[in-house]
């Protein structure tokens, strides 16, 4: 989806009025708080990132923490995630994880029409699969480049009944590459867990946006840039899910180009702008997707759009956000902003056309999705069944405008990644899901730790004190453990006593 280049004829007055507020509002707050601070990850594991990722969403809407330039760790991680990507992609396009003689050729071809962009031979696997990336081959809404297969044939989903409701399931292997990717680097999960003090977050069911593309590719689904938008999703209430948006964003250590970046504008969840924003477009942003193009609006967006080169990025729900060109800022290395020509940004850097836009195509960039919500109208029961249909390469069906069998359940309550296409042609089951899968609580109970609570699983006598008390689960193991570190005293002690008092 791209921006509209023609303008109204007329803005209304009071549309002309609210213009004149939002374009000062903007003003206004980047003269108090500036440019955001971008945090940075160690070379070693922590224990977490060391940052107030609350008041930076608070504040601007956004947090990022970046790998140092030439960072070992972000180098490990490229190679990880990609090799991982790979493997998968290679069996969901083919339905075999070994060489075929069809991706053999793929791979050939790209390794000459890339030669110039100096690809290492996993880029150029990932390259060839990219070339084949279209619904013939399986995926979804193609030029979105979410790692989604389509939807498959009417009654051929495996069905699950989970909180006393028949759910529907869809193949998704690719949101257990996002948890190996945040396992490797638990501080952030422990970081975001610092955000929920009261609750208990699972890290969403969701995918990895992996973008490469070059004019060579003649079967591929050319991609397009997504739309200035903000997604929130709210509960039957109306009241907002507790939920933060948050990627791992990773390009080449050393990328020819700048990639396609996913940016984000500044102060765009400040309160008054949200208000300002309802009025001038007359309608309230609280259905998940939720489009704000506007040709007066667009440039003030731009000027305040702001992306990370690699690391974490973590965003509030309102916060606006949509793909460009970027460059790098002058005043954080780390960081981009959209190109500019004389420091004006130029409009056909949110274009999907365009010599601009062509030009930045075949660089890689991944953006592995690992937000976190709290769980609602969930038990702990239903969590492991979710949990090991999930290790097993199965998530919640999220096509539900097409497949509405999950509509208002209570798992689709839960999901936060819904979406639609206009390739509404189901498609055939492969191989790898014709053996449908069975629940096994045992093989999720003997996960690590950090693994049970990307899921929501947590300790279960401290969940039931984490539900008396309202506290977190880790907000009491993290106070247990200060206590004692303070007074010499044992942690299963300590542990032990408040079981004791509480279950």
């Amino acid at each position: 989806m791209s921006a509209k280049s023609t303008k109204p004829l007329t803005l209304t007055p009071e549309q002309s009025v609210l213009l004149e507020k939002i374009r000062h509002r903007f003003n206004d707050l980047y003269e108090a708080y500036g440019e955001p601070t971008t945090n940075l990850f160690e070379e070693t594991q922590q224990q977490s990132l060391g940052a107030d990722i609350q008041n930076d969403l608070f504040v601007h809407g956004i947090h990022f923490t970046s790998f140092k330039k030439d960072s070992e760790r972000h180098a490990k991680a490229y190679t990880t995630n990609l090799t991982a990507i790979v493997k998968v992609m290679h069996l969901f396009i083919y339905e075999t994880e070994e060489q075929t003689a069809e991706s053999e050729l793929a791979y050939n071809t790209v390794e000459k029409s890339l030669k110039s962009l100096n690809f290492t031979p996993l880029e150029l696997q990932f390259a060839g699969l990219c070339s084949k990336w279209n619904s013939k081959a399986g995926f979804g809404n193609s030029s979105f480049r979410f790692l989604y297969g389509q939807f498959i044939e009417k009654g051929m989903s495996p069905m699950f009944n989970i909180a006393g409701e028949d759910v529907e399931f869809a193949y998704n292997p690719f949101h257990n590459v996002n948890l190996d990717l945040l396992a490797s680097l638990p501080e952030v999960f422990n970081s975001l867990k610092e955000i929920y003090t009261t609750s208990n977050p699972m890290i969403s069911h969701d995918s990895q946006k992996a973008r490469l593309y070059h004019s060579s590719f003649k079967e591929a689904t050319a991609p397009t840039l997504t739309a200035r938008h903000r997604d929130i999703y709210a509960k039957e209430d109306g009241t907002e899910l507790d939920r933060k948006q948050a990627m791992i964003i990773l390009e080449r250590p050393h990328p020819k180009v700048t990639p396609i970046s996913l940016g984000y504008v500044l102060f765009s969840n400040d309160g008054k702008i949200r208000k300002y924003l309802e009025k001038y477009f007359k309608k309230e942003f609280n259905n998940k997707f939720s489009t704000v193009e506007d040709p007066y609006l667009n440039p003030i967006f731009d000027k305040w759009w702001r992306s990370l080169r690699n690391g974490l990025v973590v965003w509030d729900q309102a916060t606006i956000h949509y793909e460009g060109v970027p460059e790098v800022c002058p005043s954080n290395p780390l960081l981009y902003r959209l190109t500019t020509r004389d420091s004006v940004t130029l409009p056909e850097a949110t274009l999907s056309k365009g010599p601009l836009h062509n030009s930045h195509l075949a660089e890689p960039n991944f953006r592995a999705v690992i937000g976190t919500h709290t769980p609602y109208n969930l038990s702990q029961k239903d969590l492991i069944t979710l949990a090991s249909l999930a290790i097993q390469g199965w998530c919640p069906e999220i096509y539900t405008k097409n497949r509405p069998n999950n509509k208002k359940t209570k798992v689709d309550g839960n999901v936060v990644n819904h979406k639609s296409t206009q390739y509404a042609v189901p498609r055939k089951l492969k191989a790898m899901e014709k053996h449908k899968p069975d629940v096994d609580e045992d093989v999720v109970m003997q996960l690590p730790k950090i693994y049970r609570e990307f899921y929501g699983i947590y300790d279960a006598d401290l969940y039931e004190i984490s539900q008396k008390t309202q506290l977190s689960v880790y907000f009491l193991e993290k106070t247990l453990h200060n206590i004692s570190k303070e007074e010499n005293v044992p942690y299963a002690v300590l542990l032990n006593q408040i079981k004791a008092k509480y279950t």
